[in-house]
């Protein structure tokens, strides 16, 4: 069975939003089944949120 939580989601989410990407991060990212999918998630969002706020000709750094 597929695990749905890992201990270091959230430690992968967060440096692909404010894009500091630490190099430790790639373990879990490499070996995980969750925090790629969490990783791919969060630049998602990521993009999104860029693209709306350039759509109102805001910065995505509001």
């Amino acid at each position: 069975m597929r695990r749905l939580y890992c201990d270091q989601e959230a430690a992968v989410r967060n440096p692909s939003r404010s894009g500091h990407w630490n190099m430790d991060l790639r373990q879990p990212v490499s070996s995980c089944s969750v925090c790629p999918d969490a990783l791919l998630v969060a630049e998602f969002q990521e993009e999104e949120k860029r693209l709306s706020g350039s759509e109102f000709g805001l910065s995505a750094q509001s």
